[in-house]
């Protein structure tokens, strides 16, 4: 089911189970791979030879290896687990980000680990703080002022333009509703209410 070294014990092979869809394997503490689940294999595109001992960090990305040596001379100061996203080389060639969760196991002289291919989620994150970035440059040089209410929370937004075009300092108005409302002309108040209710309707 495995490939492994004959010195790793069934209850340690229960843990690098080939049926569990992830990345499961075992290094010693010196950092030499001595076992991989057959995802590895499949996720690196490599057999066991060419993985086995400190084959596989020729996977990893160069400015990453530093990380996992510092884990390594650490065991010895008593420092026991590690996580950290690091990136591998996948079988098409790319580098992925994975995320990595290691446990020391002193009695048996060995590190064990399980892996998690976060690369999408990093691109989302990164993707929404490049939106973010966009969304605060254009509030900043726009000249229009930017007002939010969430309908689900309450919460209110308005930019510090918006509250300057209403005479404001940006810390004199406060986030909420109420000043808005209070501020409209009574002829508006009704048709401002009938526009949120349409958009209530229109949402559910």
């Amino acid at each position: 089911l495995m490939t492994f070294i004959p010195k790793l014990n069934t209850v340690e092979s229960l843990r690098f189970s080939d049926h569990t869809p992830g990345l499961f394997c075992a290094f010693s503490l010196d950092g030499q791979m001595t076992a991989a689940n057959r995802e590895w294999h499949r996720y690196l595109g490599s057999s066991w030879t060419e993985i086995q001992g400190q084959q596989w960090l020729a996977r990893m990305h160069a400015e990453d290896v530093e990380a996992w040596h510092n884990y390594l001379k650490s065991i010895a100061k008593g420092n026991g687990t590690f996580r950290r996203t690091m990136r591998l080389r996948h079988s098409d060639g790319n580098y992925r980000w994975l995320l990595w969760n290691a446990n020391t196991d002193i009695e048996n002289q060995q590190i064990l680990a399980t892996i998690v291919d976060v690369t999408e989620e990093n691109q989302a994150y990164k993707d929404l703080q490049q939106s973010e970035q966009r969304l605060t440059r254009a509030i900043r040089g726009t000249r229009d002022g930017i007002w939010e209410w969430d309908l689900l929370t309450d919460e209110v937004y308005l930019s510090p333009r918006n509250k300057q075009l209403h005479g404001f300092a940006e810390d004199e108005l406060p986030n909420h509703k109420d000043p808005f409302f209070r501020r409209l002309h009574p002829d508006d108040v009704q048709r401002q209410w009938r526009v949120t209710e349409h958009i209530l309707n229109w949402s559910m």
